[in-house]
């Protein structure tokens, strides 16, 4: 058994507090009786086989728990069964809710080498909730169960979703909207479905997928139940709608937008700076031409450099207005 053993990561220190372990090695590979860590709040326990020769056939159980900041406690168990090439994964969620999961792992390990090159990892995984109460305020809760699906490798994969939300007083009854848009709860009038008071109005939402952001607008209509009983229930349909290429267009709209004010901007500058410079070099011309002082011939060439100067840079920004042309500003 060990006690306080620190493991040094950079300027971090992970300290684990116990480890126990009770496991015997034979020729055939480990048997772990069992393996007991404990951090903090943190505890994991394992018990299984691994055998000594490649690809290594594992087989373990794991139990775990953890407590998080706000003191909820987090609990599951499961198991690992396989190989290095290829894993098989079940666990189950046991508090605070109750999730299923079950799939496999991929690892594509090189045999030659044993080494597990981490884009060839490929998962495929369906985790699974039954009906699940979600508390939401004091009075109202959630009811949800569906299922989610993740199949592909770590850069390149599909999520599949799949659930169904409805909403519930703390009596146990579903609240009525009889077509009315959402009020305010109060005591005498009770709070309006949580899901269609969510859903009352189109959203517009942005989501990153794969380091890329899209656009999505959610929308929502209700089906009534018929009275020639051709819809026997009431009903909720949710579109989904991709907005990204109209809000990438709408955006790079903008940006024109915003450059051509910016054009605008340096034609305006350009014209009131213009007109003195002018005048400027005219006067400094005269000077040169008509004085016999050679320190005042040189102070007039020095002015003429200068206003050709500002001159070019005024021009640059003429062409920036008319073109847009960044490179010719900066390269003077």
């Amino acid at each position: 058994m060990v006690h306080e053993l620190s493991i040094y990561q950079g300027d971090s220190i992970q300290v684990i507090e116990a480890i126990k372990l009770q496991a015997s090695i034979s020729p055939l590979g480990l048997t772990v009786n069992n393996v007991a860590l404990q951090k903090g709040e943190q505890q994991l326990a394992l018990q299984g086989e691994i055998a000594a020769a490649f690809p290594y056939p594992i087989k373990l159980n794991i139990h775990w728990q953890s407590t998080l900041n706000d003191k909820q406690q987090l609990r599951g168990e499961g198991s690992v069964s396989g190989n290095l090439h290829t894993l098989n994964i079940q666990h189950q969620l046991l508090s605070p809710y109750v999730l299923h999961t079950k799939g496999e792992l991929a690892l594509a390990v090189d045999d030659a080498v044993m080494q597990i090159d981490p884009d060839t990892i490929s998962v495929d995984i369906h985790n699974q909730w039954p009906q699940t109460r979600i508390a939401v305020g004091a009075d109202d809760s959630l009811q949800s169960q569906g299922q989610l699906d993740i199949k592909g490798r770590f850069d390149r994969y599909v999520l599949s979703f799949n659930s169904r939300l409805a909403a519930q007083q703390k009596n146990g009854t579903a609240p009525q909207n009889n077509g009315a848009a959402p009020t305010k709860a109060t005591p005498t009038n009770p709070p309006e479905s949580l899901v269609q008071t969510a859903l009352a109005k189109p959203s517009h939402i942005s989501i990153n997928v794969q380091g890329n952001k899209r656009y999505i607008s959610l929308h929502k209509a209700v089906i009534e139940k018929s009275a020639s009983r051709r819809i026997r229930q009431d009903g909720v349909i949710v579109l989904l709608e991709d907005l990204t290429e109209t809000e990438l267009l709408e955006e790079e709209l903008a940006h024109s937008e915003r450059l051509a004010s910016i054009g605008r901007l340096a034609a305006g500058v350009a014209h009131e700076i213009g007109n003195p410079i002018t005048g400027i070099a005219c006067l400094a011309q005269n000077i040169r031409d008509e004085t016999q002082n050679d320190e005042l011939r040189t102070m007039a060439r020095q002015i003429i450099e200068q206003t050709d100067r500002t001159s070019r840079i005024v021009q640059s920004l003429v062409n920036f207005a008319h073109s847009g042309s960044y490179l010719s500003l900066i390269h003077i």
